[in-house]
């Protein structure tokens, strides 16, 4: 697997720029970018300079996070325009992966039956991907388990892209997101998935809590190897399948956004190098 930054674990202390020269410094191969940062850079700069950014550079842009709530849609053309303007960035830096997220909002799962959001989910994506396509853009659906989520688990997720069955509309995947459904009893379900259908990995750690007790704002992830989550045998359970694309570290810990951003992307790549390097 190859080591990806994500700018989620230093979007409170650090820039678009700052971001790609240090993740590139520390040793990372790639970048997921957030595309909060790069509409940010673009008030000042141009398009020609945000690719400009990774001339000469070893590092490549990897995939934009995120799009949030994209189910039952309270402003479905918003979503539609935001998501086209991410595909024409895409084309300018040669990004072809984007997260998509299932909403997440109190009682969603009584409001709606599983049918209805799997009837959502197939609707959404089949038609976002219908935009996707000339652009070569990927969408990679990411399924979180907190119990307010549409998409909990990652056999549903998985159900809904076998539904859609366009090659463009894959998985995401993230060790926390799915150790939140139950505990990461179902690890074994990683064996069931297509590689080539999982475009996105996200590794992360946290302590061990009740399920029920984890933060709504992401805030419990911890660097691989300093929670007690079963991150190692998830990234074994990943490789077998024949994965080997990126590994990005993606962290919501105040911690790091109270360190020096060369000190927290440095710390992270430590961590990943450590969790991933059997695999290479």
């Amino acid at each position: 697997m190859k080591y990806c930054y994500n700018e989620a674990t230093t979007l409170k202390n650090s820039t678009l720029e700052r971001d790609i020269e240090l993740a590139e410094k520390a040793g990372f191969e790639y970048i997921e970018l957030w595309l909060c940062q790069i509409e940010q850079y673009l008030e000042t700069h141009s398009i020609k300079e945000l690719q400009g950014l990774f001339d000469g550079r070893t590092i490549r842009p990897f995939a934009f996070d995120s799009f949030e709530d994209i189910l039952f849609s309270r402003d479905y053309k918003k979503l539609k325009e935001d998501f086209t303007r991410a595909c024409q960035y895409g084309t300018e830096l040669d990004v072809h992966n984007t997260v998509m997220v299932p909403s997440v909002w109190e009682g969603i799962n009584d409001q709606y039956s599983k049918e209805e959001i799997t009837e959502e989910a197939v609707s959404v994506l089949t038609e976002l991907a219908e935009i996707a396509r000339p652009y070569k853009m990927r969408l990679a659906f990411e399924p979180i388990g907190f119990e307010d989520c549409a998409v909990r688990s990652l056999k549903e997720a998985w159900e809904i892209i076998q539904k859609v069955n366009l090659d463009h509309v894959g998985l995401t995947l993230d060790v926390f997101n799915e150790y939140l459904y139950c505990g990461l009893n179902d690890i074994d379900d990683i064996k069931m998935l297509d590689p080539k259908k999982v475009f996105i990995f996200h590794i992360d750690d946290a302590p061990v809590l009740p399920l029920k007790e984890y933060k709504l704002d992401h805030s419990d992830r911890v660097p691989p190897g300093e929670g007690g989550l079963p991150y190692r045998k998830f990234v074994e359970n990943l490789w077998k399948t024949g994965y080997d694309e990126a590994a990005s570290v993606e962290l919501f810990n105040p911690a790091l956004y109270a360190m020096d951003a060369q000190d927290a992307i440095n710390h992270c790549f430590t961590r990943v190098k450590d969790a991933i390097d059997f695999t290479r």
